[in-house]
């Protein structure tokens, strides 16, 4: 736009000029056409200062076109600006949300952990509580069972007491006294 806008005031302040020379050339008092130039005196003069005020209202229309130029480029630029803020913005504020969001997890998370290994260590300490407790039963009931094994042991028990029958000490096998002849 500012390309445009600089030829279009390069364009007028020039045709004004331009226009303001030949006005003031051709003005001779209906003398010559080149206004007193070759030798009219005064009217070289007014053809001068003609000239000279085409000029200055040329550069004050250029002037006054580039400064609104420059004043509708600054207004472009902040609503320029205040477009992108309003569209930034959300997304700058979103992002923080995240970090304080990723925050608030990653503390939740060592928490949780530290959570679960006490509730591990409470979790060991009760199995080793009944493990020690069984191991004590246990060492309690062979011992009463050692007792009572070597008790039995110290005690003539009744054959028929014991299962399965036992052999008997002294079997009554005897040996044969006489013998056969098979006949062949």
């Amino acid at each position: 736009m500012g390309e445009y806008a600089s030829k279009g005031v390069a364009g007028t302040g020039l045709g004004l000029g331009i226009a303001g020379t030949a006005l003031g050339l051709l003005n001779g008092n209906g003398g010559n056409v080149l206004g007193g130039l070759l030798g009219g005196g005064s009217t070289n003069r007014m053809s001068e200062l003609l000239a000279e005020n085409s000029m200055l209202k040329s550069e004050n229309y250029s002037d006054k076109v580039a400064k609104e130029v420059y004043a509708q480029t600054v207004a472009d630029n902040n609503a320029l600006k205040e477009e992108m803020f309003n569209f930034i913005k959300p997304i700058s504020d979103q992002v923080v949300q995240n970090q304080v969001d990723s925050a608030v997890l990653k503390a939740q998370i060592e928490k949780d952990k530290e959570i679960a290994k006490l509730q591990m260590e409470n979790c060991c300490c009760q199995i080793n509580g009944k493990i020690d407790m069984v191991a004590s039963t246990s060492a309690c009931g062979i011992a009463q069972l050692n007792n009572i094994v070597s008790n039995i042991t110290k005690t003539i028990v009744p054959i028929s007491s014991v299962c399965p029958q036992p052999m008997p000490q002294f079997n009554s096998w005897s040996a044969p006294t006489t013998t056969t002849t098979t006949g062949g």
